[in-house]
């Protein structure tokens, strides 16, 4: 299922005239020298290219697409309209000057006011990469708008730069400058952390070497799972609620899977698939054009066996799970269980009722905060993203 389309008001900070307010431009990059002299472009994520999942991932902004080709001025743009360097935006011998002269040649080329930039081999591209930094903006008395990252470092081949940033990068190209950091150290730059609007640092990892490609590879074998346990009625379900809510909004495509100890019942009494299920059916299917449910008998199931359902997510939150080894976050109530009931050394926080948010505490070792400090959670959760991706 392709992912939801994004408001394009949440980006209307930018240019309010009418016009689209700014246009995105993917940088197909060099050649690829440190991966064999590959069009990175067309490495595989999954079934999907670089470029086919990062193009699908625009497109949910709404706005009008480029690919610059760079080294590939022949490429296909796989539906997006294909812009070649300007000749200035190239060395003295005819070669590429990079990412710089890429998107020169976009800001020229298209006559847009602001172009939002993202290289082709950051496969783990969101829309939400763009809405939420254009969120962080204020205003848009900058020159360019970029991404800081935990460790400090920022992504300037991934933010947005406004058209008034064509002289500085004509001088820098006239000096021979090419770096993207000194430029925009010539720029008015504004900084948005990642830490600030709690996305994964993850998204940001480029691959450019048989090394990262590997390592991304098998990132995407594993399973991010963190559960949310404790004693009935601490909470779990009200607290995953406003944690599913926080996280989809960051573009975290975000599954559950909770254990009942009791059996249940898995079907709205009364419907069809009720019935069926009823008249003696051990299984049933109901599907649409948008989604599927599956109801059937099988008696030793584990939670391992149901991690398969969902590959495209990014995280598998579980409820409930106390006694299993998976990390995860304590729930204590003081009037249900003011003493904990899981593993201490499962337990990544615990979080409790009569903490105050802002304040924290300690358990057996472990951070205690407050159950309604929903930042430290989400800020908590990506950590543990960026642990098993790095």
């Amino acid at each position: 299922m392709a992912p939801e389309k994004i408001d394009a008001k949440s980006l209307s900070v930018i240019n309010g005239n009418g016009h689209p307010a700014y246009v995105c431009a993917v940088l197909a990059g060099g050649k690829g020298s440190r991966l064999g002299g590959i069009d990175k472009s067309q490495l595989k994520a999954g079934e999907q290219t670089f470029l086919e999942r990062i193009t699908e991932e625009l497109k949910r902004l709404g706005t009008p697409c480029y690919l610059s080709a760079a080294a590939y001025p022949h490429v296909s743009g796989g539906g997006l309209e294909v812009i070649t360097d300007y000749p200035l935006n190239v060395n003295a011998s005819g070669g590429q000057i990079g990412p710089l002269g890429g998107m020169l040649s976009c800001l020229e080329e298209t006559g847009a006011d602001c172009i939002f930039f993202v290289p082709c081999d950051m496969p783990g591209f969101r829309a939400e990469m763009a809405s939420l930094l254009a969120a962080g903006a204020e205003d848009d008395s900058w020159d360019c708008l970029l991404w800081q990252t935990r460790d400090g470092r920022i992504h300037p081949a991934c933010g947005f730069y406004m058209k008034r940033c064509i002289p500085a990068m004509k001088e820098a190209i006239k000096a021979g400058n090419y770096r993207l950091r000194d430029l925009c150290s010539l720029l008015k730059c504004r900084i948005v952390r990642t830490a600030e609007m709690h996305i994964p640092d993850c998204w940001f990892r480029n691959i450019n070497d048989e090394a990262s490609f590997k390592a991304y590879t098998e990132a995407r074998q594993k399973h991010v799972i963190f559960a949310v346990s404790g004693k009935k009625n601490t909470g779990k379900t009200t607290l995953l609620e406003k944690l599913v809510e926080e996280l989809s909004a960051r573009g975290i495509r975000t599954a559950v899977i909770k254990h009942d100890g009791h059996d249940f019942e898995p079907d709205v009494p009364g419907t069809d698939s009720w019935r069926l299920k009823k008249a003696g059916a051990y299984g049933t299917v109901i599907f649409s054009g948008e989604r599927y449910c599956v109801v059937k008998d099988q008696r030793d199931m584990k939670t391992e066996d149901f991690l398969l359902f969902f590959p495209e997510a990014d995280l598998i939150l579980l409820e409930g799970h106390k006694s299993t080894p998976w990390r995860k976050l304590e729930l204590l109530r003081k009037e249900v269980s003011a003493l904990p009931v899981c593993d201490p050394d499962t337990v990544v926080v615990y979080a409790a009722d009569w903490i105050e948010a802002g304040n924290t505490g300690v358990i057996n070792g472990r951070p205690v905060i407050s159950r309604d400090d929903t930042e430290k959670m989400l800020e908590i959760i990506i950590s543990e993203m960026d642990k098993e991706n790095f």
